[in-house]
């Protein structure tokens, strides 16, 4: 069975077509995510502000607990 010239390029022509289609949709769909890193965008300084605003109480513990081990450490003596 031979398939019909027309029949072919019509089979491409849709291929075509949907691969586009599929090619624009993720193209809306990179613009969507790259809007969503623009707008939840933080500088260096503030993820560092954070971050250290959040280490702060661990900080104050293993100080508290470092004094503690140099008095027992003292004591011993």
């Amino acid at each position: 069975m031979e398939l019909s010239v027309s029949f072919i390029e019509g089979l491409m022509a849709s291929a075509i077509v949907g691969l586009v289609g599929w090619v624009w949709f993720l193209h809306g769909q990179l613009v969507k995510v790259q809007l969503d890193l623009a707008k939840n965008y933080h500088s260096k300084e503030e993820l560092r502000q954070v971050v250290t605003d959040a280490m702060f109480p661990v900080q104050q513990e293993l100080a508290r607990l470092s004094r503690a081990i140099e008095r027992l450490q003292d004591e011993r003596e």
